[in-house]
Formats: C-alpha cells, sequence, structure tokens
C-alpha cells in the first residue's frame, strides 16, 4: 500500500452498512517525457478515492477536475463557519444522502412531482436503520418527512432552502479493455456533496456507485440493473480537509519537480531551437536527449524541500534524476 495513502475508517450507509471499512485517498502521478515540451504531469493523473473492504468500490477524479474540487472544497470550508456562527432560525430541513433523491430534502421532492408513497418508502428505510452513528440524523429524516407530507396535503408546503451543494460529480463512466467492441466492463461513479449543517458534523458525502456495462463506440450502452452495488459515506471536516490538502500538497510538489527538469532541458537545447528555426537545413551537433519514462509518484515522499539540482558533470543527453518510479498507465476513462 502507498505511503501517499489517506485513510479514514468509517462505517457505510448502504448495503453493508455494519461492516467497517477504509476511505483511502491515493494520490496519482503519471508523468510526460521532458522532451515533449508539454505539461510536466499526464492528463491521466488524478485522484483515486476507493472503499476499501467487503465491498471495495473506487472513483478517479483527474487531474484538471481535482483543482476545480479543490476551489469547491476551500468555498466549502467558508460555507461551514458560516452555518456554525451564524446558525439558521430554524432547524434546516433533513436531506438524502444516497440513493435516487440524493441532495433533496422531502419538501423539494413533493413540489417537484415524487408521489407520497415514494416518500414513505424512505421513511420506511431510515426507520429500519435508525441506529447506531446515524440514528439522530435518520429519526430526524423520518420526521421531516411526516411533517412535508402533512403540509403538502393541507396546501401550507413552501420550497425549503436547501444546505448543501454538489462538490465533484464524474457522471457515469467505466474501466475500458483493450478488446473488440462491444464488450462488458465494470462503470462506475462517483459523488461528493458538502452539507454544511449536520447534526454529526460529517459535512461531507461521498457516494460510490458500481454496476456491470456494456460498450459500445466508446460509449456506455446498456446497464445490469441487478448488478449495480452503491455505497455512500459521511466524513469529517478534519478528514476531508487531510486528504484535499494533502493531496495538493503532492501534486504541486510533482509539478515544480518536473518544471525544473523542463526549464534545464530547453537550457540545454536552446541552439537547437536556433538552428531549426531557419530554412531546416542546419541541424544541432548535439544529440538528442533521452525521453524520460512514463513514471509514477505512488512511492514518492512528500516533501518540500528544492529538488536537488543536477551536477555538473553530467552529460548533456542525460535527463536530471527525479523520486519517481515506473508504472503502467492509469486504467480510469
Amino acid at each position: 500500500m502507498s505511503r501517499n495513502y489517506s485513510e479514514f475508517k468509517s462505517f457505510g450507509r448502504g448495503s453493508g452498512t455494519a461492516d467497517p471499512f477504509y476511505v483511502a485517498f491515493e494520490p496519482q502521478l503519471i508523468v510526460t517525457p521532458v522532451a515533449s515540451g508539454i505539461s510536466p504531469l499526464s492528463d491521466k493523473s488524478g485522484l483515486i478515492i476507493k472503499r476499501i473492504g467487503k465491498v471495495p468500490l473506487s472513483g478517479f477524479i483527474a487531474l484538471d477536475e481535482f483543482y476545480s474540487v479543490y476551489r469547491k472544497y476551500k468555498f466549502s470550508l467558508d460555507k461551514i463557519c458560516e452555518a456554525e456562527m451564524c446558525p439558521p432560525a430554524e432547524r434546516p430541513e433533513y436531506v438524502f444522502r444516497m440513493g435516487q433523491f440524493k441532495g433533496k430534502t422531502p419538501s423539494q421532492l413533493l413540489l417537484s412531482g415524487t408521489k407520497k408513497e415514494d416518500l414513505l418508502s424512505q421513511k420506511d428505510f431510515l426507520a429500519k436503520n435508525a441506529q447506531g452513528k446515524y440514528e439522530e440524523d435518520n429519526k430526524r429524516g423520518i420526521a421531516d418527512i411526516e411533517k412535508a407530507i402533512k403540509k403538502f396535503e393541507e396546501g401550507t408546503l413552501k420550497p425549503s432552502s436547501t444546505t448543501s451543494f454538489t462538490v465533484y460529480d464524474s457522471g457515469p463512466r467505466y474501466f475500458p479493455l483493450s478488446q473488440a467492441q462491444p464488450y462488458q466492463t465494470t462503470g462506475w461513479n462517483l459523488k461528493i456533496i458538502c452539507n454544511t449543517i449536520d447534526a454529526n458534523k460529517n459535512y461531507f458525502t461521498i457516494s460510490w456507485e458500481k454496476k456491470t456495462v456494456t460498450i459500445n463506440e466508446n460509449i456506455i450502452k446498456a446497464v445490469e440493473k441487478n448488478s449495480i452495488k452503491s455505497e455512500s459515506v459521511g466524513l469529517k471536516l478534519e478528514e476531508f480537509s487531510s486528504a484535499m490538502e494533502e493531496a495538493m500538497l503532492i501534486f504541486k510538489h510533482a509539478q515544480d519537480a518536473r518544471l525544473s527538469d523542463h526549464l534545464n532541458y530547453a537550457a540545454e537545447h536552446k541552439d537547437d531551437w536556433k538552428n531549426n528555426s531557419g530554412n531546416g537545413k542546419e541541424k544541432s551537433s548535439k544529440p538528442a536527449a533521452k525521453p524520460v519514462a512514463q513514471t509514477s509518484a505512488h512511492q514518492t515522499q512528500q516533501q518540500t524541500s528544492k529538488p536537488a539540482e543536477k551536477p555538473a558533470n553530467t552529460p548533456a543527453n542525460e535527463p536530471v534524476e527525479n523520486d519517481f518510479k515506473d508504472v503502467d498507465e492509469c486504467p480510469f476513462v
């Protein structure tokens, strides 16, 4: 297991809720060749979020998506602090954390056309699981469902203000296979929601979904309904913050370390650019640099110190050594 893992022990809110498991955050770094002249980190780099237990689930946030998630996470800190310092006059309405009604309140569902019978079914589900860690939260949900239905039947129900927002939603994705299409493979969804007000202070809810899908023309054409497995878990502010800040530190360190290599390569080959800018007949006498192999920082120790400078006697056609190790390309799509 990588030293860059951030793990948090928790209990799920979906199937298998009696079994403890770990939520793991693993930054994955795949670097690009120095001679390619593009970004130091491949677009296959990103953050893997796993549920480790009897039902292993995983999702992947690509690097460009991670920066957006990080900005929303920073925004959520302000909203959580604001809600704690200036709590609303009335307790906010219960927000469903999983299933088809995830992120909605009972009032919002009834006013948008959801049948009363569907909400009563959710009420029964909450009642069966009103024990242990989520007892208080589920009892609050049961009371709010009953209250919303009563007001709806009386014609006095009004929209409730939401206290949650989506930090990340992958949408339907899948693990590609190297074979002729159509074929079946594992599809997945990953969603992160911030709940600015939570009785248990589990401000961030992470949800996974795993299913068998049929791929044709690089598109999900069908889903086996009986194969769908889902799980949702709440994390406290300090847990989610620790994972986000650690991942950002690792990505930034890797970018800075590789940027130095790119600049060194450009300086060593500045004559190449001059000679090749004319009619193309002139060529540099310097041999081409060997490209750096695709690598990963799964095993890289976290550090903020300046990368070691290249020794003066290092030949110009050899890349600067770094701490990264070779890995295969990320399988997520």
